[in-house]
């Protein structure tokens, strides 16, 4: 099932990235290459997985190949974003957006001292 799901998501980015890549041969806008490498990036992670899946008929151990990827997918797709947006938009600040570090960085905090206390009791 699992690899039914990721050769779908494979499919699905892949035909995102061949429309995007049509677009921006048209149109030659920024914002149709970034979704261009957006799509590409999430693609190539997808396909890392989905190879590893069908060669050797389990999730990777080591998934920072695919994680690369969709990292890098994520920051065009925020460039992307601030490319798109409105200097009304750009001078937005909400001050429930500090919610998130105020609340993610004690959780990473926690996270860490948690795994540090497990290497250290395996000795």
């Amino acid at each position: 099932m699992e690899l039914i799901e990721n050769l779908l998501k494979l499919l699905v980015t892949f035909i995102g990235a061949l429309l995007s890549g049509i677009s921006y041969r048209k149109s030659r806008r920024q914002a149709y290459f970034l979704l261009l490498c957006f799509y590409g990036c999430f693609a190539l992670g997808a396909l890392y997985w989905t190879l590893y899946l069908l060669l050797f008929d389990t999730t990777p151990r080591v998934f920072y190949v695919s994680e690369f990827g969709w990292v890098a997918s994520v920051i065009f797709l925020r460039i992307l974003q601030a490319t798109l947006s409105t200097p009304e938009e750009c001078s937005f600040h909400c001050c429930r957006a500090w919610l998130a570090p105020a609340f993610g960085l004690p959780l990473l905090v926690a996270a860490g001292r948690l795994s540090t206390f497990r290497l250290s009791r395996r000795k």
